[in-house]
């Protein structure tokens, strides 16, 4: 065979090549006042209080279970059906991933499955929305409070996905991924939104080893 074919060929045009252009002749290629105007236009567009630009969905899942204490002994559920990434940062910070199985037809994980694998070592809930469709976070949210469990939503599928008319990040705490192969692309790249005053600042010190990004 002596023709490529792509997984997911990303929809890259002039005005993107340009922007990059832009920030490369700027002599500011990391941080800086694109990364912040991001932020800004993520919060304004999805209505999301805090948002936290970062190298990538994997570096966002890591420093957000770092913020929330998530450490040896603890244990946190999250679904079969992921990306392996979840699954090692859960392991990196010396902790128990606890997989459960997703329902067949949506491929997510359902509220009273996560319950049922709640045990006093839990410390953190973490679904998948996945293929751009949402989970039932009505669902999830009622059993996270129920536990005084933070949830933790994998939206790396979910740029641009509603729930119930809300957008996924407007409430609560979602990572999202601008991998090559997601729906929003800027090669590599992440993002945390959140609406905890607290667990903002602590993300922003986190994501750069507790310097000032700018």
């Amino acid at each position: 065979m002596d023709q490529f074919l792509p997984f997911s060929r990303p929809a890259i045009g002039d005005e993107e090549i340009a922007a990059v252009e832009k920030v490369l002749r700027s002599g500011w290629i990391t941080t800086g006042p694109q990364n912040q105007q991001l932020e800004n236009d993520f919060c304004s567009t999805f209505g999301c209080k805090h948002a936290i630009a970062v190298s990538s969905a994997t570096a966002g899942m890591h420093i957000t279970l770092m913020a929330l204490g998530i450490g040896p002994g603890d244990e946190v559920i999250t679904p079969s059906q992921t990306w392996v990434s979840t699954l090692n940062m859960i392991e990196l910070l010396g902790a128990t991933p606890v997989m459960i199985d997703v329902d067949r037809d949506t491929l997510m994980v359902s509220a009273a499955d996560v319950e049922a694998a709640i045990t006093p070592n839990t410390k953190a809930i973490v679904p998948v929305h996945y293929a751009g469709a949402p989970l039932q976070m009505d669902a999830l949210r009622a059993v996270a409070e129920r536990h005084r469990l933070p949830l933790i939503e994998d939206a790396a599928h979910a740029v641009g996905t509603r729930y119930n008319g809300e957008w996924v990040g407007a409430r609560g705490t979602a990572i999202f991924s601008f991998h090559a192969i997601k729906n929003v692309t800027c090669a590599e790249g992440g993002l945390i939104a959140t609406d905890d005053d607290a667990l903002a600042d602590r993300l922003r010190c986190l994501k750069f080893h507790g310097l000032a990004v700018d």
